[in-house]
């Protein structure tokens, strides 16, 4: 029988529009009991749920992750937890003032814990799924401990994450806007992108804006508006353009687009400026400066691990276990002592995502560890393979800067061994006479392989 760790506890199911609780309550070693109610989403009814719990004498409850709509109910019922839980780290670095104390010791008596469930390890069984079953079972595996809780950074750093995914969403926007741009150009007979790199640099957008907004249509006069090094390719520029049809619906739309994306190059700097206001103002200015210390990690790639991951890295026991918790880490899959795969699971796709960005950076970043790693694991685990085993060596950089409070100190290389000497010459000695190619001039191999032994027993 599995033993019972808590005395009063509660299962929250949360959906869109309401909320069903199951509080259980009962002594560790008997039956427990039961009572179960539904509530709403709004701000009223959370709060009836709230002094609801508190009369009870519920302190810990637990809420399976639903999409977005645990936040509302978390904002609602972990007010005072949050608040505990930051005049506790306020306490740990400068000490608490009396009133400060006061506080302390009042949210202690109201203040509600919440545990988040990830929905895949909390599933009720098939056919026997309702929302008052749902609670109950949430409250159940609660009461018995059976909940490993997800990680739910303050709410700094919520702020932060909201506005590092917005600009990546963003970001993905342009990009998709830029694709619509030249697949119309393209329907329009405009071949300009096998000239130009980059369709929206200065030309581009200098040839786009007069074929636009001035209807220029001579391919001539169009080419004369090429800027930098495209100006010697004036003659492909024309023949690029030479013929194109482009009618006024296809003007419209093309405007349409350089609009929408003008608007977002504006969003994305504003939101720039706003994350690196937020970072100086929460005094994270030196873990950002010391994650921009790792190869292949800059302003935007910084921003977002700690949005991800936090200023510090003290929630997760081991470089291992935020390797895990952002998916580039080995999977495990192993039944009668057989390894079936080693498929990385999910992990959080934001930060996994800006890992595997880095990784490509770092992986071309000369002379780092990162480069070597690459080419270590390239020829058997092919690209995307050596890519995502350079991710989980920057997991190892990024966790012991945030943890130390240090800027990334690369690996000292000290030269090969004796015993990996031996083995190059041995390797390149049967090279050498296999192509009979060996060197006149250089020592036989018995003395050199005996002048490393005396080496190595000396």
């Amino acid at each position: 029988m599995i033993a019972v760790v808590r005395e009063k506890g509660a299962g929250i199911d949360v959906h869109r529009d309401t909320v069903v609780v199951c509080w259980m309550w009962g002594p560790v070693n008997g039956e427990a009991q039961y009572e179960v109610q539904e509530f709403g989403t709004t701000v009223g009814e959370l709060l009836k749920l709230k002094a609801w719990l508190q009369e009870l004498g519920c302190r810990e409850v637990a809420m399976e992750s639903t999409g977005i709509y645990w936040e509302p109910v978390f904002n609602v019922l972990c007010g005072e937890w949050e608040e505990l839980k930051r005049l506790e780290r306020v306490g740990r670095q400068r000490g608490l003032t009396e009133q400060e104390q006061q506080q302390q010791q009042a949210l202690e008596q109201t203040a509600i814990s919440l545990t988040l469930a990830n929905p895949q390890e909390v599933k009720n069984r098939r056919g026997h799924k309702t929302d008052k079953k749902d609670a109950w079972w949430l409250a159940h595996l609660f009461r018995h401990g059976m909940i490993r809780p997800s990680y739910v950074p303050d709410r700094p750093v919520r702020e932060l994450r909201m506005l590092t995914r917005h600009r990546r969403e963003k970001i993905r926007n342009v990009a998709q806007e830029k694709n619509r741009l030249q697949k119309i150009l393209e329907q329009g007979n405009v071949k300009l992108r096998g000239v130009m790199s980059d369709l929206f640099g200065a030309t581009g957008e200098a040839i786009l804006r007069a074929m636009i907004q001035g209807k220029e249509t001579d391919p001539v006069k169009l080419a004369d508006l090429a800027r930098g090094s495209l100006r010697s390719k004036r003659e492909e520029i024309i023949a690029a353009l030479q013929g194109h049809r482009l009618p006024e619906c296809y003007r419209l739309l093309l405007r349409q687009g350089m609009e929408h994306l003008a608007v977002l190059v504006q969003q994305i700097e504003e939101l720039d400026q706003q994350v690196a206001n937020h970072i100086r103002d929460q005094g994270w200015a030196t873990p950002y400066q010391n994650l921009q210390t790792i190869p292949g990690l800059k302003e935007t790639a910084a921003s977002e691990v700690l949005a991800e991951v936090g200023p510090q890295a003290t929630v997760f026991p081991s470089a291992g276990h935020l390797s895990s918790w952002g998916g580039v880490c080995p999977g495990n899959d192993q039944s009668a002592g057989k390894r079936r795969s080693g498929r990385t699971g999910k992990g959080n796709p934001y930060f996994r995502a800006t890992l595997n960005q880095s990784a490509w950076a770092s992986s071309r970043k000369k002379d780092s560890e990162f480069e070597k790693r690459y080419h270590h694991l390239s020829p058997k685990l092919k690209h995307k393979g050596a890519i995502i085993g350079v991710a989980h060596a920057l997991v190892h950089a990024i966790f012991n800067v945030l943890t130390f409070g240090r800027p990334y100190v690369p690996p000292r290389v000290t030269g090969l061994d004796q015993q990996e000497v031996k083995r190059l010459i041995r390797h390149h000695t049967k090279r050498l006479n296999k192509l009979q190619a060996w060197l006149p001039k250089a020592p036989l191999t018995t003395k050199v392989l005996r002048r490393l032994d005396a080496i190595e027993h000396a």
